[in-house]
């Protein structure tokens, strides 16, 4: 930094103004987990708060963060996941009322000072939210369900699950064929769809292999974070 000792989590970079002179330091003084993105186009850096998960406690729940489901992020900016929600809630960047909150301010937008944003009925929500545009959507999903080539609705007919009481495990017995792929996806469209690693599912993964010619039982577990399925043959 121009100054050593400035304490600004952002602003401009500078290179040794001579080979005897050295360089400013900066003075961090927050704490915890941040995220440095550095500009080398523009000469700029900027430490942000790297969040990895929101939590979703509200009426589902009994507004106990323990029990409530957390969403996940790949840049610490979008988050994303599923939440069994009833009737009002809020998003929270930690386990606990003591840290940022993020509340209704209009549809489509939260505030940190927001009021409790309501999902309407009770039911399992594929939630997205930006921390920085201030931005949130939720997408009821009605149902759950195996489509691809292996099982036996093909690519345009999904093979429903059927709910536990809370919504966030998925069961049902499934015809697979020898050959062919497979994945999940919410209400029979491709809105939100699952794939990828079984052990650790992802929006918009990749085709899974079927698991060999058979009726196989598909529990799919979206209780905990990473998401997952498994197949048992009967």
């Amino acid at each position: 930094v121009e100054v050593n000792g400035d304490t600004a989590t952002e602003g401009v970079l500078f290179g040794r103004p001579s080979e005897s002179e050295d360089c400013g330091a900066g003075c961090l003084n927050i704490s915890g987990q941040l995220r440095l993105t550095i500009d080398m186009l523009n000469g700029t850096y900027a430490f942000t708060s790297a969040v990895t998960n929101l939590w979703t406690p509200g009426n589902s729940n009994g507004w106990n963060h323990a029990s409530a489901q957390m969403l996940y992020t790949y840049d610490f900016v979008n988050y994303m996941g599923f939440a069994h929600l009833d009737g009002e809630f809020k998003f929270t960047n930690a386990a606990d009322w003591n840290h940022t909150n993020y509340g209704f301010a209009e549809e489509g937008k939260i505030s940190t000072d927001g009021g409790n944003i309501n999902a309407g009925a009770n039911g399992l929500s594929w939630c997205q939210v930006n921390t920085t545009e201030l931005t949130y959507s939720l997408y009821l999903a009605e149902t759950l369900g195996v489509i691809g080539d292996a099982p036996p609705g093909g690519w345009d007919n999904s093979t429903a699950l059927t709910p536990s009481a809370d919504f966030l495990v998925w069961t049902g017995d499934v015809e697979f064929k020898a050959g062919g792929e497979w994945k999940l996806r919410a209400n029979n469209a491709w809105d939100v769809n699952l794939g990828g690693d079984m052990n650790n599912l992802s929006k918009d993964g990749s085709n899974i292999a079927t698991p060999g010619e058979g009726v196989y039982t598909v529990t799919l577990d979206l209780s905990k974070l990473p998401y997952t399925v498994s197949v048992a043959k009967k």
